[in-house]
């Protein structure tokens, strides 16, 4: 874009959080732990594994538990 190289500005058509500096706390509403592996999973929202988590699995295969 020619007004960020004239004028050394940074513009695009997408931001990240990060680039923009703004720091969002992340809400653990929801911990989903792996039973083999102990990888948690954080979900802010109410969603098919956190109502269900007996039939989604970890990447490892290990079962899913709400805490």
């Amino acid at each position: 874009m020619k007004m960020n190289r004239v004028y050394g500005y940074n513009i695009s058509t997408s931001g990240d959080v990060v680039a923009m500096g703004i720091t969002v706390p992340l809400q653990r509403n929801y911990v989903l732990v792996c039973q083999k592996c102990n990888n948690e999973i954080i979900r802010e929202r109410m969603c098919k594994v956190v109502k269900h988590p007996e039939k989604f699995h970890c990447n490892c295969g290990g079962r899913l538990v709400l805490q």
